[in-house]
């Protein structure tokens, strides 16, 4: 479920955008939790999300996805921290 939301690629409504300055439609490519847009310089979007999750009996969960070299990583670390 992690992974589904953050490559989550689903675009906002035009009517919920920022009114950030740029343009609308470029406002629109950049609206998605994961950003991928092709730009007459390059690709341009996401490289990297993290989850953190602390649970109320002190497990910590650090969960993340990065590009290296145009390849995916996941990395994650689990720890218990006192109370």
């Amino acid at each position: 479920m992690v992974q589904q939301l953050m490559r989550d690629t689903v675009k906002a409504d035009r009517d919920c955008l920022p009114r950030t300055g740029c343009d609308p439609d470029l406002e629109m490519e950049l609206s998605p939790v994961f950003v991928q847009v092709d730009t007459k310089k390059g690709r341009y979007g996401t490289r990297s999300t993290a989850v953190l999750s602390v649970k109320a009996n002190g497990e910590v969960s650090f969960y993340e996805e990065y590009l290296e070299m145009g390849v995916w990583k996941e990395h994650m670390v689990q720890y218990q921290i006192g109370r």
